[in-house]
């Protein structure tokens, strides 16, 4: 093996420590080059292991970000309920937030998913296409109720 090989293979060790890898393989690839590095070390292409001090990177979780409640008032209280389209933009806050469903899921949801006796929506796409209930608030059954007046498809209500 030759020097401009090892040469190599250390530019692109150091190429790898840039990217940014998930820790998964970061990890495989380090155990790589420690192996490899200890080899050279043993067989004597190397005056030293440079590797031997090597560990694997701490990967910090990723901390979600939750609002305050001040934060989603101010949030809720952006949409001009007055409008059509501000109520059904608010209604729409107001389902992912209570219920903590996905976007994909309220895209999905039709009328008759809306189940106000029982106090649910029925989430007919969830993940693993899977249909699921989901509880909700008093409020949000209130409020859909009167986003389905203004929309005019709930004619039951209206008597």
């Amino acid at each position: 093996m030759t020097y401009a090989l090892i040469f190599f293979i250390i530019t692109s060790y150091q190429v790898f420590l840039t990217k940014d890898w998930q820790s998964g393989p970061r990890i495989c690839i380090l155990y790589i080059y420690k192996e490899f590095f200890k080899i050279l070390f043993a067989e004597g292409w190397m005056e030293s292991n440079i590797a031997i001090a090597l560990k694997p990177f701490k990967v910090q979780p990723s901390l979600t970000h939750a609002f305050t409640d001040e934060q989603l008032h101010h949030l809720l209280m952006q949409p001009n309920r007055a409008t059509f389209t501000g109520l059904r933009n608010y209604v729409m806050m107001l389902t992912l937030l209570d219920t903590g469903i996905r976007l994909k899921e309220l895209a999905g949801i039709q009328i008759q998913d809306m189940l106000f006796d029982e106090g649910v929506l029925r989430v007919q796409q969830g993940k693993g296409r899977k249909f699921r209930l989901v509880p909700i608030q008093h409020v949000l059954a209130e409020t859909l109720k009167r986003y389905l007046l203004e929309r005019g498809t709930l004619v039951e209500l209206k008597q």
